[in-house]
């Protein structure tokens, strides 16, 4: 606007940054309220009430005091959501860039280029000059001042509010998706217990079986009937646990 000779871009330059700038920030709104580009698939104006309430609805809840919605430049461009706000301030920026830069060039890659490739301060020629028309245009231009407001405050202070939901949205799935890997991982460590022990057990169960088939064979070979009432006792004794008294229990024992 001024045009004053000390300002580290050409006007050329400092188009093109408008320019680019303003794109990316026209294509980020859409892909974060639309989807579909940016890497974004669903948009937040399907899914969240939140940003839509501070986007499109009466009011400016990113505020300290929401209440109170005026402006000094544009005293209702803040009480109609972000989305109203964004978009004067984009028409805003447009019509300062026509009216003080209608004629001029823009050089995107100039502003685009790394600082090797590119010296922001190699003018071809230096013309350090005051414009005091212009200069006083600052403070009595309503667009330029409605410009510099916003900076201070209100759009950034609503984009910030619109990335901290988000941060929360995200930190709440990550919560949410943490705490399902740590109950599916404990839901997976029960079974492998039991099903280790249900494997341990049935083992158990089926020695125990084949032990119990080994004694009943045994048991099948020895020549019970040949033996005296005594001898059996002990035999029996083996498999009962019952505790047998040796003696002599002949009844016709004198």
């Amino acid at each position: 606007v001024l045009g004053d000779g000390f300002s580290r871009l050409t006007k050329e330059s400092l188009v093109g940054a408008i320019d680019d700038i303003s794109g990316r920030l026209e294509d980020a709104n859409h892909a974060i309220r639309f989807g579909g580009s940016l890497g974004i698939k669903t948009g937040a104006d399907a899914r969240n009430e939140e940003h839509n309430r501070i986007m499109y609805a009466k009011g400016c809840p990113w505020r300290e005091d929401p209440s109170n919605c005026t402006m000094i430049s544009k005293p209702q461009a803040a009480d109609s959501g972000l989305l109203f706000l964004v978009n004067t301030f984009t028409d805003s920026l447009k019509s300062v860039v026509m009216r003080y830069a209608g004629n001029t060039r823009p050089d995107t890659l100039a502003f685009t280029l790394d600082s090797d490739g590119h010296d922001p301060e190699s003018f071809q020629e230096l013309n350090v000059r005051l414009d005091v028309d212009r200069a006083a245009k600052i403070k009595t231009d309503v667009e330029l001042a409605f410009l510099q407001e916003n900076f201070k405050g209100d759009m950034t202070e609503g984009f910030r509010k619109v990335m901290r939901m988000f941060s929360e949205e995200a930190d709440l799935l990550l919560s949410t998706a943490d705490a399902e890997s740590e109950l599916l991982y404990a839901v997976f460590m029960v079974l492998i217990i039991l099903c280790y022990h249900i494997s341990l057990f049935r083992r158990t169960i089926s020695l125990a079986l084949a032990e119990a088939d080994k004694a009943k064979e045994f048991v099948m070979r020895q020549p019970i009937h040949m033996l005296e009432e005594n001898e059996h006792q002990v035999f029996a004794s083996f498999f009962t646990g019952d505790d047998v008294q040796f003696g002599n229990n002949n009844k016709n024992d004198d």
